[in-house]
């Protein structure tokens, strides 16, 4: 290698370590998290989120939960998540709907059945 193409190859580098080093700096905390579902119905469900755009909903992909499953949702920033969940002997009609709140934080919920009912009920998290 000649010296003019080492002295080259140096700045390169150096150049690039001060970008990556300005960028560390310069960036902010992330505020992200995850939202868990835990399916404790004794039933197998299919999990779907529905999503407003310009005034119209639209339905993401369905999840299906099998009884002690968890499905992890990632939630690039705090939001209302609107859900219906179906069991899945009647995937037509919902057995739950509504919306669930979520913080900067992981959000953890789980899915109970009382008295042949379908809930979602807040879990608490152990640190």
């Amino acid at each position: 290698m000649s010296a003019k193409s080492m002295k080259t190859h140096f700045r390169f580098v150096r150049f690039s370590t001060n970008v990556i080093v300005l960028l560390m700096l310069l960036s902010s905390p992330v505020s992200a998290g995850w939202l868990e579902i835990t399916n404790s119905s004794g039933r197998n469900l299919i999990i779907q989120e529905l999503v407003s755009i310009t005034g119209q909903t639209r339905r993401e992909k369905p999840h299906n939960l099998h009884n002690v499953e968890t499905l992890r949702i990632y939630l690039p920033t705090p939001s209302i998540k609107q859900l219906e969940v179906f069991d899945v002997s009647r995937p037509t009609s919902a057995v739950w709907s509504g919306s669930l709140t979520c913080g900067e934080e992981t959000q953890s919920f789980c899915i109970t059945s009382q008295s042949g009912r379908i809930g979602i009920t807040g879990k608490l998290l152990r640190k």
